[in-house]
């Protein structure tokens, strides 16, 4: 089935590809595809695998129903790196970001994540530790009834300009654990949205 989904599209002209009905998305499944946005939040999403976009040098934009696995997260690793579904190989036009990932000890492993990347947005799951650390390349990034935001979730990212939030369990954050509390991460132009899922803003979240 894996199989028959990514041979429907023709490599030069699968810019949005349609997800529905699609439990996993694996390795390579868009190297090299003119690729410059994703929509996963209609399929019936599994798993992402590591290397799934690999190549999409081009992507602008990708919503997400989770990050990486919908159950069976593990405490250590990369499942809570978006980075993972970029993959540790190097294509043309992708940035390399470092992330912490921990084993049986903490190491540092490289992604590289397309530097085009400007739009992220997440409807579920858990934004873990350094989720999104340094992906410099984005500008909007949404938080859409997500179950919690690590305070590292955001580590080093420093050029945003929009952040939406409908995510109704803020209640935890506070300037020492908030994914923007202290980490001057919001600039002076940025625009700050909440939904109507949000029902208490915490002293200090920014």
């Amino acid at each position: 089935d894996k199989e028959k989904y990514f041979l429907r599209f023709n490599k030069d002209s699968a810019e949005s590809p349609d997800f529905r009905g699609i439990n996993y998305v694996v390795p390579y499944a868009f190297s090299g595809y003119a690729l410059k946005s994703a929509n996963l939040n209609e399929s019936s999403l599994i798993e992402i695998y590591e290397g799934a976009f690999t190549g999409c040098s081009g992507l602008t934009s990708i919503s997400l129903p989770f990050i990486n696995k919908k159950t069976g997260l593990s405490s250590n690793g990369d499942d809570y790196l978006i980075h993972r579904m970029f993959g540790k190989e190097y294509f043309a036009g992708a940035t390399k970001i470092s992330c912490d990932v921990g084993y049986s000890s903490v190491f540092m492993a490289d992604y590289y994540v397309p530097s085009t990347l400007k739009t992220v947005i997440i409807c579920g799951g858990v934004v873990g530790n350094n989720a999104l650390k340094n992906i410099n390349s984005l500008k909007s990034i949404s938080f859409i009834s997500v179950t919690s935001i690590a305070s590292s979730a955001l580590s080093g990212v420093s050029r945003l300009n929009s952040i939406y939030f409908n995510y109704d369990t803020m209640s935890d954050f506070n300037a020492y654990n908030s994914p923007f509390g202290g980490n001057k991460l919001l600039g002076t132009d940025v625009e700050v949205t909440f939904g109507s899922n949000v029902t208490y803003i915490p002293r200090y979240m920014f």
